[in-house]
């Protein structure tokens, strides 16, 4: 299983590195446009200023190719960039703007890098097409940081780690379902940048202005945070934990799984637990497999009846539940495996 996991790991560091390369760029792009606004200033004349299209299979993008003559420190220069990070759009009302703005014969300041004069711009600061990029950039990165979060738990992490154990009040909680209140938040933030790529990038071509570029940022932040908060909350309240009370050996266990309400059980009344196969149709009539941590408890009357703790489709999560249950209850039976097909 860990090499399986060390597989993943390859996977998902080559597409790290992918994603942090665009990353990189863009983010050089803002902060050279960042510096520009506050480089020197020299008046240049516009020498070429025209659209142009590139055509592929996918369409046509647009770009906005210029050249410009400036003076600075005595020499003589020519610059051919407006602003750094320059990306071709599928917008040509974007570029047709830029070739209205700096007309050839126009006298324009031009910002130059007073280390390296001819290093220069012509438009300078953080723009909305910055911030987009970043938008566009950001599930991408959100899928990256949480798969290398996976899996190096699933490397690194102990069983109680891999179960989500904690303590609180003096009682083991393992929560059997409900996903953290960080990966509800991490879902929304990537949703609503999703989202908001389309909806903000149609409504205005992918180049917004700044100010609804920050807008867009400030709703996606915020949707995160109150997604976030809200699971919090309800993670908080304790109702899909599994609650060992080592003290007065007992265990409560959730809602789910058949029970209507909490179930409390005496450890002794715990003879064995057991990982039950359970395999069914589903509503497009494919046969799913759910593996099931089950508690087979002593009747009062003689006899045994099983309790199913929870369904989960990770065979591996939940045999080590089962292991870590046996670990904490030594009185049980050994571990064991059974099958059980529903028909669909």
């Amino acid at each position: 299983m860990r090499f399986l996991y060390a597989v993943m790991l390859l996977f998902i560091l080559a597409a790290t590195a992918l994603v942090l390369a665009f990353d990189g760029k863009i983010l050089h792009g803002i902060a050279r446009q960042g510096l520009a606004a506050f480089h020197p200033s020299a008046p240049g004349t516009i020498t070429r200023s025209r659209v142009v299209e590139h055509r592929d299979s996918d369409g046509s993008t647009y770009g906005f190719e210029v050249r410009y003559a400036y003076e600075a420190g005595g020499r003589a220069y020519e610059g051919s960039q407006y602003r750094y990070g320059a990306w071709r759009s599928s917008n040509k009302r974007v570029a047709e703007d830029l070739a209205r703005r700096f007309p050839v014969g126009a006298i324009v300041p031009v910002f130059h890098d007073p280390e390296s004069p001819g290093d220069a711009v012509l438009v300078t600061g953080i723009q909305g097409v910055d911030l987009f990029l970043l938008l566009f950039m950001n599930p991408f990165n959100l899928v990256m940081l949480v798969g290398l979060r996976g899996v190096l738990g699933l490397l690194l992490g102990g069983d109680e780690e891999r179960l989500g154990v904690f303590m609180r009040a003096g009682r083991v909680h393992v929560r059997l379902e409900g996903v953290s209140a960080l990966a509800v938040g991490v879902m929304a933030l990537g949703g609503s940048s999703f989202l908001s790529i389309f909806v903000v990038g149609f409504v205005t071509g992918f180049e917004p202005p700044l100010a609804v570029a920050v807008l867009t940022w400030g709703a996606v932040l915020t949707t995160g945070v109150v997604f976030a908060r809200r699971q919090r909350a309800k993670l908080d309240s304790g109702d899909c934990d599994l609650i060992l009370d080592e003290t007065n050996r007992r265990l409560s266990l959730p809602v789910g799984a058949g029970r209507e309400a909490r179930l409390d059980v005496p450890w002794s009344q715990v003879t064995s637990v057991v990982l039950e196969e359970r395999t069914e149709k589903d509503n497009e009539g494919d046969l799913v497999t759910r593996w099931c941590p089950t508690l087979v408890l002593a009747a009062p009357h003689g006899g045994k009846r099983n309790e199913t703790l929870v369904e989960w489709s990770d065979e591996h999560k939940a045999a080590v539940l089962v292991k870590w249950l046996k670990s904490r209850l030594p009185h049980a039976q050994g571990v064991e495996k059974g099958r059980l097909s529903v028909p669909g």
